[in-house]
This record gives C-alpha cells, sequence and structure tokens, in this order.
C-alpha cells in the first residue's frame, strides 16, 4: 500500500529521539499547504501539530507555515497603520489595551484589530468591542470603511482566513495551544505598515523574529504581552525585539509602577468605560493604556527615545476625547 503524501511529513517529526528532525522550511511551507488545501486527514493534521507542539517549532518551521498561511489567504487590501492580533483574551486584568487603541485611533493612527473566540476561563475581545464603540465587521470593504471615517476596527479571523480558523479551533479537542496559535500572531492580514506580535512566553521573541526576518517582514515589535494580549503590564520590566526598516533591534522598558497590583474581575467591563471617561480612578488600567501607547507610538516613531514616547503617550491620554464613550 503506497503512503499518504502527508505521511512524508509525519516520518520526519515521528522518528523518535534519534530519528526525527525539524522539517525544513519548504519542507514545512508544503506541509501546511497540504492541510490548507484540504488534502491530509484530521489524522494527520492532529498528529501534525502535536508533534510540533511536542519538541517546539523552530524558526524555519514558523516561516515556512506563515508564508503558507499568507499565500492562502485573500488579501484584504487595507489601507492601516498598524496591525493589531488579539488572540488570547484577558484572564488577570480587563482588555485596557483596547482604550489605547481607541485613544491612538482618534490621532489618526489606523489599526486593524484581529482575533478570534477564546477558552472559557478567558475574556475574548470581541465580546468587549460593542461597550467601547469599536466596529465588529465581517467583510473587507466594511473594513476599509470603518478605518477610513473611525481608525479602528475588529475583525474575526473566520472571516478572512476560514481555513486557518479550523485550525485554531481545534484547541479544545488537543487540549493544549498549537504552532498555529503562534502563526495568527504573525499573519498580518491587513499587510499594514507595522505589525505587533504579543507572544506568551519571552523565550519566543527571538525564533518569532527570525520567522518574521525569512518571510521578508520590515516592521514588526514582537514582546510579550499582558495574559499574551498586545497590552504593557506596567508592573515589570518589558522587553522587546523587532525589525526597524529591516533592520533588527532589541530593547528593554523600565517598569512603570513600583507595586504589583491585584488582578481585577472580568465582569467589571463598565470599568473600561468609566477608565475613559475619567469616572474611575484605575492606576493599573491607567498606565496599562499609557504603556501600551508609548510601545505603539515607539514602534511608529522610533527616532524618539522611550522618555519622549511615554511622554506622548501620556499627552495622548490625557488630551483624549471622553465623550466619545457616553452612553
Amino acid at each position: 500500500m503506497q503512503d499518504h503524501p502527508f505521511a512524508h511529513f509525519l516520518r520526519i517529526l515521528g522518528k523518535g529521539r534519534q530519528g526525527s528532525r525539524d522539517l525544513s522550511r519548504e519542507e514545512a511551507h508544503d506541509a501546511v499547504t497540504l492541510i490548507l488545501q484540504g488534502q491530509a486527514t484530521d489524522v494527520q493534521i492532529g498528529a501534525f501539530l502535536m508533534l510540533l507542539r511536542v519538541k517546539d517549532e523552530s524558526a524555519d518551521e514558523l516561516a515556512g507555515m506563515l508564508q503558507a498561511c499568507r499565500a492562502f489567504s485573500t488579501p484584504l487590501d487595507l489601507d492601516c497603520t498598524i496591525d493589531w492580533p488579539s488572540y488570547a483574551g484577558k484572564r488577570k486584568h480587563l482588555p485596557w489595551f483596547l482604550l489605547a487603541a481607541k485613544c491612538l485611533s482618534q490621532e489618526g493612527i489606523k489599526i486593524f484589530m484581529h482575533g478570534s473566540p477564546v477558552s472559557e476561563d478567558r475574556l475574548a475581545t470581541r465580546d468587549v468591542l460593542h461597550n467601547l464603540g469599536i466596529t465588529h465587521v465581517t467583510q473587507a470593504a466594511s473594513a476599509r470603511q470603518q478605518l477610513q471615517n473611525h481608525g479602528l476596527v475588529y475583525m474575526d479571523l473566520c472571516d478572512f482566513h476560514p481555513r486557518l480558523n479550523e485550525l485554531i479551533a481545534l484547541r479544545p479537542q488537543l487540549g493544549v495551544r498549537t504552532p498555529m496559535h503562534s502563526l495568527v500572531r504573525l499573519l498580518n492580514p491587513s499587510s499594514a505598515q507595522h505589525a505587533l506580535v504579543p507572544i506568551f512566553h519571552p523565550a519566543y521573541r527571538s525564533r518569532h523574529l527570525a520567522a518574521l526576518i525569512a518571510a521578508g517582514d520590515t516592521q514588526v515589535t514582537i514582546f510579550k504581552g499582558e495574559g499574551g494580549e498586545a497590552e504593557r503590564n506596567p508592573d515589570g520590566l518589558l522587553k522587546t525585539e523587532g525589525l526597524r526598516l529591516g533592520t533588527p533591534y532589541e530593547e528593554t522598558w523600565p517598569p512603570m509602577s513600583s507595586e504589583r497590583q491585584p488582578s481585577e474581575s472580568m465582569a467589571d467591563l463598565h470599568h473600561l468605560k468609566a477608565l475613559w471617561r475619567g469616572e474611575l480612578e484605575q492606576p493599573y488600567g491607567a498606565l496599562a493604556c499609557v504603556g501600551t501607547m508609548a510601545l505603539v507610538l515607539r514602534t511608529l516613531e522610533p527616532a524618539k527615545d522611550m522618555d519622549s514616547a511615554l511622554q506622548r503617550a501620556q499627552q495622548l491620554w490625557d488630551d483624549r476625547d471622553r465623550n466619545a464613550l457616553q452612553a
């Protein structure tokens, strides 16, 4: 009996401690292309994802898979400044980064945010948008219009890359995240001028950077965000890596607060709107907003130092249109 074409890739990954090896970039590209084309069985897909998960995907594997996913997606053709993935969901702190994005959009920075449903123990970004006046669209034409008129829009992965969304949705069956959860953060489906890449684990920074360099990206900021989202945690050091005009860089932002703040209740969604309106004293939330904005401003204007970016972010936060979230 002749082997299935996809079995070749499983054999490379699954021969055991002595016989297995990483896939080359080309092999990873070809394997994921077969998956996206529907030419791998469910059993093969599950085995492939778990073999990669157990050994940790290499930079070349990530680069090959990323190129396959980008080639399989329909270009959104959006004129935006920042691509902002949001796939983790929040558990310990409210999604203050949404206020940061809204504040930046008032300054004319066009932000395309994208994500998907998350596990039950986390608060999904898509479930908070309406209360903050952020539009959730399902089509690229609507996204373009919202970006032009309001500078900020959200779209679900299922509406622009349904096959990749199906692979993300396997998590409840597999029990763990897979390399596809990294890929969606690297995707930049909007072809934005600059891409934020929030990660869960600091060890992934360099690996993601190498994959993006191989994929030809030039303007990227990679950092461990609070809860895996693109949000600055003001309580600790923040190490970032990325690309500025194709040149790799690293830098470390000092803590913004000397005390660690306790977790918040995810049921207190009204606190987001209250902080924006100036009706609530929430030091952690305000610092998270300013710190996140400073990180984005530093990404957009690398000639400015970190202190200048923080000062500018604080000014934008102080001058925000507080009436934009009136009931």
